[in-house]
């Protein structure tokens, strides 16, 4: 059964958490979504999942993680979009492309061939580190923030999802998320 978070009536415990450790909580916009606007020039922050997110999610293995992504302005890539975390075991995986103002639908399978790396060694993540890390999964983040100026920068985040496969039309996935009206403009992106 797929986890999703879709943002219609609230930040569903969502956090933020800053390149120096410190949390706060997201902004909830009532179109149905969560933003970010950080003035603190300089270091990252990443969306983190609540605990209804993690755990065990070894079902999800071959799976995909999918969301929907807002930034502005975007100018600096890193080595981890994505980061998976249990018990000092840090999975991270670089989008293909970077986000943009306008809405950017990303997908990525939880597999050792699409560039898992092991944030602690910089290695390739075996399958052992994937497969181990999700039966046990800590710590689930999506990066928010994407510039390297100082001043202000935004995010938004929408319609998160841990799933067994992606969302074919017609699935009851993918009609829920239709039905809340954020699947009609979209390309889902892959990283096989």
């Amino acid at each position: 059964m797929p986890v999703i978070s879709e943002f219609n009536n609230g930040i569903e415990g969502w956090k933020i958490q800053h390149f120096d450790g410190s949390i706060e909580t997201p902004t909830f916009n009532s179109d149905g979504y969560i933003q970010s606007l950080d003035s603190v020039g300089g270091g990252l922050y990443f969306y983190q999942a609540p605990d209804r997110l993690l755990g065990d999610l070894s079902e999800f293995w071959q799976g995909y993680i999918g969301f929907d992504l807002a930034a502005d302005p975007v100018d600096a890539m890193s080595p981890a979009d994505i980061i998976l975390g249990s018990d000092g075991v840090n999975l991270g995986l670089g989008l293909s492309f970077m986000p943009s103002s306008e809405w950017q639908s990303y997908k990525v399978k939880i597999d050792v061939n699409v560039g898992w790396r092991n944030l602690e060694t910089g290695a390739q993540a075996t399958e052992q580190e994937i497969f181990s890390v999700l039966s046990e999964v800590k710590s689930l983040q999506i990066r928010g923030d994407w510039s390297s100026q100082s001043g202000t920068d935004a995010s938004r985040l929408d319609n998160v999802f841990v799933s067994e496969s992606v969302p074919e039309p017609g699935s009851a996935l993918a009609i829920l998320l239709f039905a809340s009206g954020y699947c009609i403009y979209s390309k889902w992106v892959s990283r096989w």
